[in-house]
Parts: C-alpha cells; structure tokens; sequence
C-alpha cells in the first residue's frame, strides 16, 4: 500500500505543478495558490511542502499533460477499488497488471505530452 500512496502523492503534486505553472503564467503569486487553489492541508499542498522535492515537481511537470495526469488519477482511483474491493464486487481486476498499465501510460506520456 505504500507504493500506492506514493504513486498517488506523486501524480496529484504533479498535476498541482501544472496548475501552478498556469497561475504563474496569468500572474498569480505561489501564496495564492497555496491559500486560495490548493488544499488546506500540508502534506497535500505542493506549495507548503519542502522547497527541493517542489522544485522537483514544478520542473518535471511540463512533461506532462493535464488530462494525462487526471487520467493517471482516474486510473488510480480504480486501482484503489481493486486493492480493496466490496462485498458487490463480481470480478477484481489483477491490480499489479493495473499498476503496470498506468506506470506505461505515464512513461509514454512523458514523450508525447501536449501543453496544458
């Protein structure tokens, strides 16, 4: 489960890198966006957490497209259905054929990432 979370944080400080690059481009400040854009907590804030893995984040998420990481946590969101399932649930997808899947899409969509 702790590969899981720490695929999920990553993906989801990813997209919040795309959203700030967007916010600088239309003038708005890094505390704005803490405060106004991004959630309260700091552990889920890319603008509260420690400058060097920021730094990391913002540059390495123009190598990614928006939908591509909104996809990537649609993806996530389904894998989590699958690591814990429901009594309702017929049929559980193989969730380390799903980790792959989504490691292959986001490795793909480094090369070919359109700008959001």
């Amino acid at each position: 489960m702790g590969l899981f979370y720490a695929i999920v944080r990553t993906v989801r400080f990813l997209l919040q890198a795309k959203i700030a690059g967007a916010a600088r481009q239309r003038g708005l400040t890094d505390e704005f966006l803490a405060a106004e854009l991004l959630p309260d907590d700091a552990r889920s804030n890319l603008m509260k957490i420690h400058v060097f893995p920021r730094g990391k984040y913002l540059k390495a998420a123009p190598a990614f497209s928006a939908s591509d990481l909104m996809e990537a946590l649609q993806s996530l969101y389904e894998i989590n259905r699958c690591l814990i399932p429901s009594a309702d649930d017929l049929y559980v997808a193989d969730v380390g054929f799903l980790f792959e899947k989504l490691l292959i899409q986001l490795c793909g969509g480094m090369r070919s990432a359109a700008p959001n």
